[in-house]
């Protein structure tokens, strides 16, 4: 089954002491997988998920909200951008 998902994925990880052992040199390596994706990527996953609008029209409302919360900021507004988790 093919996917249109974009594929920019790597693993990161750090080696840690195996806490479940005894011994000085037993280690375990914890594995963090990382995704870099562009806001082009976001909307394509998006629009291809439960989404109603397009990615298209996603990109566009992301970009017209850009816009105004630049003018917005420039204009000595406090702009609050949630933090996402």
């Amino acid at each position: 089954m093919a996917s249109n998902e974009p594929k920019k994925r790597s693993i990161t990880g750090n080696l840690v002491a195996n806490m479940l052992t005894e011994r000085e040199d037993d280690f375990t390596f914890n594995v963090t997988y990382v995704a870099n994706r562009s806001i082009e990527d976001l909307c394509k996953i998006a629009a291809n998920g439960k989404s109603k609008f397009s990615a298209s029209e996603l990109l566009s409302a992301y970009t017209d909200l850009k816009e105004v919360a630049k003018e917005e900021l420039y204009s000595a507004s406090t702009v609050d951008r949630p933090v996402i988790e």
